[in-house]
């Protein structure tokens, strides 16, 4: 039994148990797209903007995908934003993206460096390079650098690093975890940001308890985000979850990083 398996691993599984049961996940918590703006190049709007319009998302979904999932944007959970919403707020456009590169002072391209951890599957490093191709063509030339964890950990806390990704996995639960990462006191907030708007944005959304209003305050905070360009949203994370037919009464669950085993048994 395999939990949280990217495709590639899903598919050997199915060739190799045709037996075993295989259920896809599609998660929907955002990605981490760390992005240092308290210096130059990202503390310029228009070259995080630019990055943005760069990406082609659903390349990105048939690529590692299948064409499952769907384009999402930063902090938020699926479900806030329909995906008519979801394109209208973070489009494609590499035309665009290379005019405000230029407007930003790099007509001729620019350079910057993106760490990762080494600990990372290749899955995400493939990620990470369709990333930089996609780039490239718009003038972004990226230099992906692994680290080891424990370096690029302490990095990301001083804010010692340009451009950084994680696929989220802890923002799972609560969706307040999220936006934590953008608050201007908080300890997580490796983007820099010190919006005393955006801050009180945060504040408020905890603040109703209504849900419908709830849901209103957090929909406003996020286009106010997109509005200045604070993050990059990516594509939702379809997983699989795998298991042999002698594994009785299981059901996978998302929300979980270990199997929800306490009431499944064997039966061989």
């Amino acid at each position: 039994m395999d939990s949280l398996l990217p495709l590639e691993q899903a598919d050997q599984i199915s060739k190799g148990a045709p037996d075993a049961t295989v259920f896809t996940i599609e998660a929907g918590y955002p990605w981490a797209f760390y992005i240092n703006q308290t210096k130059p190049p990202f503390n310029d709007e228009r070259v995080r903007r630019a990055l943005s319009l760069s990406l082609d998302r659903d390349e990105m979904i048939r690529t590692f995908q299948k064409g499952q999932g769907i384009p999402q944007l930063p902090a938020v959970f699926t479900g806030y934003f329909s995906e008519q919403e979801v394109r209208q707020l973070q489009p494609y456009d590499p035309e665009r993206a290379k005019r405000l590169l230029a407007e930003a002072g790099y007509p001729n391209g620019l350079d910057f460096e993106w760490t990762f951890s080494r600990t990372t599957g290749d899955w995400y490093v493939a990620v990470l390079q369709l990333i930089q191709a996609q780039a490239k063509k718009t003038g972004f030339n990226i230099d992906l650098k692994p680290l080891d964890q424990q370096t690029f950990s302490a990095n990301l806390r001083i804010l010692n690093h340009v451009v950084s990704l994680q696929p989220g996995s802890s923002r799972r639960w609560d969706i307040d975890l999220s936006f934590a990462d953008w608050h201007p006191n908080a300890r997580v907030n490796y983007h820099g940001v010190k919006d005393p708007k955006l801050g009180s944005l945060i504040d408020g959304q905890r603040a109703v308890g209504d849900p419908a209003k709830r849901r209103d305050a957090i929909r406003e905070m996020v286009k106010y985000m997109m509005e200045k360009q604070y993050g990059i949203g990516l594509y939702t994370q379809v997983r699989y979850n795998a298991w042999y037919p002698y594994i009785k009464n299981y059901q996978p669950n998302w929300n979980l990083l270990v199997p929800p085993l306490e009431d499944s048994w064997l039966d061989r």
